[in-house]
């Protein structure tokens, strides 16, 4: 590669997008540079492949040409896989501008590399240092020792491709010293630019001698996550981190974790010991907490999409806009101001774009059609409903339809009574003999037969005739819908057969089938125990045919009597043929 190649690989380009001067002081900037790709395979003939490597959280990533996948598969280091061809790249983080990679013409099977941070608005924090990567040799597997200037000897740890380096700004002189190997170059270093050097031994020498002991470091801070660099040499890993094996001395730590201060601070590393840091991050951020009704709307900070509510989130001090989002609502809009280290909590109440039906009906129990979809029944109310004219139909066996045009003005709620007009006909019914009582599906119709019953609602009905002496006649009718029509039943006369006495039969009936009574709820609750008995009158075949005296506690009644019911005897006998008797049967409520 060209000096003038590596040159231009090697600069740092920062890229500030046209937004309007408040956006551009509200929210931080990201700058990236692109370094050596070397080393990095893809496996895939059809895919190409972008290696970021960054300190800010959460990037996302975009391009027209299209993305197969994104995958994170160390802190930090983010793998995006895309087809290959010409790709326009932007990434985005919550609280950054969004930030666009120069076009890239990828090949198959190739790969890109860039560093990606966050830049400084103040030249304070760690991006105004000078940063310096040096890129191994790819056929070197020993051991390699970094030193800058005086500082103590650092191991690299194996396998490493490149290292960065982030010194302060000036005249350094950088060693690499590998196996009987030494590469040593002088640089003058500017503060916010970025060089790249490749690392080639030319000289024979030997490491400087190292102490048989070595100390360590361990280094915690709140919150965890953040970079480490000793001496300008950035650490594998984030803290909480522990670094073994460094040489005894006086080493300068610098600690980085997005929106916060950079911590600098010199350590002493002694001999045979762990020198143990606990360290408070300052913010450079303000948390700011969002709820609305409804819940769940959709929260844009400077028309970017942060979450949906309840949210709460970290923001750079600055004014923004804040607006939310959610379907059948109008939107809201406020500017809201951030400050260093400060809470904002916002409620709002959106204004709705819906309004609220009510619909019931006289009888109860209609079907509910609006615009051809079944709604429900009534009584049913409907709201979130969008403004604007409906078509609503009630539908209800035996009634006539009814259809409405319901206008719905929103924040408003529209309410409708129907009184459905029943679909009824008539029926004329004679019996023979006359004087019989009539009951239509159960209800019994004043009068006796012959007589007219008016206004049955339409369809099947169960039609029964009752007449002292006689059987009990059912039959089913059909009514139709404003028409009378006419049904003639005859009643069969019967004979009531005697009974015989208990005491007069030679065989008394002997119960076959038992049925246990079912013991009343309250009666359990009240804690009540009785004896009630049940006499019955048991039939020549051995069924009960009737219930006559019962006595003992009421309470028990009705459960006495509905399992009396279900037993079942071997017939008394009399003169050798089957005869109807009296018995009576008791029944125990106890509780166990």
């Amino acid at each position: 590669m060209s000096l003038l190649k590596m040159l231009k690989s090697s600069v740092l380009i920062s890229l500030s997008l046209l937004f309007s001067p408040v956006f551009g002081q509200d929210l931080g900037e990201l700058e990236y540079e692109e370094t050596p790709s070397r080393g990095i395979i893809v496996d895939d003939p059809s895919a190409s492949l972008l290696v970021i490597e960054s300190t800010v959280k959460a990037l996302q990533f975009k391009s027209r040409a299209g993305i197969r996948k994104v995958v994170e598969p160390i802190t930090g280091i983010y793998h995006v896989f895309l087809p290959p061809g010409i790709h326009n790249i932007e990434l985005a983080s919550e609280g950054y501008l969004p930030l666009k990679l120069p076009r890239l013409n990828l090949q198959p099977k190739s790969a890109k590399k860039f560093r990606v941070r966050a830049k400084s608005p103040d030249g304070v924090n760690a991006a105004s240092a000078p940063e310096l990567l040096l890129v191994f040799p790819s056929s070197y597997s020993g051991d390699l020792y970094v030193q800058l200037d005086s500082d103590p000897l650092q191991k690299i740890p194996i396998g490493r491709s490149d290292l960065l380096l982030r010194p302060t700004p000036g005249q350094h002189t950088i060693n690499v010293f590998g196996q009987e190997q030494q590469w040593q170059k002088a640089m003058l270093l500017q503060a916010g630019m970025s060089y790249t050097e490749q690392v080639t031994f030319s000289a024979s020498a030997a490491a400087p001698s190292q102490q048989s002991a070595t100390g360590g470091m361990r280094i915690e801070t709140d919150p965890p996550g953040a970079l480490v660099s000793l001496n300008g040499i950035q650490q594998d890993g984030v803290t909480p981190l522990t670094l073994m094996g460094l040489q005894a001395g006086m080493y300068r730590m610098e600690v980085v974790l997005a929106q916060h201060e950079v911590l600098r601070k010199e350590v002493q590393v002694a001999e045979l010991d762990v020198a143990r840091l606990e360290e408070t991050l300052k913010p450079t951020y303000g948390l700011v907490s969002i709820d609305s009704d409804p819940t769940g709307s959709i929260v844009l900070v400077d028309d970017v999409q942060v979450g949906v509510t309840p949210y709460s989130g970290r923001l750079d001090p600055g004014s923004y806009k804040l607006r939310l989002m959610s379907p059948m609502y109008y939107d809201t809009t406020e500017t809201i101001a951030i400050a260093v280290g400060k809470s904002l909590a916002r409620s709002y109440k959106l204004k709705a774009r819906f309004g609220t039906l009510e619909v019931s009906s006289d009888p109860p129990g209609a079907t509910v059609t609006v615009d051809g979809q079944v709604w429900g029944t009534t009584p049913l109310v409907k709201d979130r409903l969008r403004s604007g004219a409906y078509t609503l139909t009630l539908s209800m066996v035996g009634y006539d339809p009814q259809t409405n045009l319901i206008p719905l003005v929103e924040r408003e709620t529209v309410r409708r009574s129907y009184k459905l007009n029943g679909q009824v006909g008539h029926l004329q019914i004679e019996s023979e003999p006359v004087g019989a009582s009539v009951y239509i599906d159960g209800q019994q119709i004043e009068g006796t037969t012959p007589l007219i019953a008016r206004d049955i609602p339409v369809g099947s009905r169960q039609l029964v005739l009752k007449l002292s002496g006689h059987g009990d006649q059912k039959k089913r009718v059909e009514v139709k819908q404003n028409a009378l029509s006419g049904v003639m039943i005859s009643l069969e006369e019967y004979v009531e057969e005697e009974y015989v006495k208990l005491w007069k039969v030679d065989r008394q009936p002997v119960p076959i089938r038992k049925v246990t009574p079912q013991y009343p709820e309250d009666a359990s609750k009240a804690n009540i125990t009785g004896k009630v008995f049940v006499t019955v009158l048991v039939n020549k075949q051995g069924k009960v045919e009737s219930i006559g005296k019962v006595t003992g506690p009421s309470i028990f009644a009705e459960a006495a009597k509905t399992a009396a019911k279900g037993w079942y005897f071997t017939p008394a006998m009399q003169d050798g043929n089957p005869v109807r008797v009296w018995v009576s049967l008791p029944f125990t409520f106890a509780l166990k």
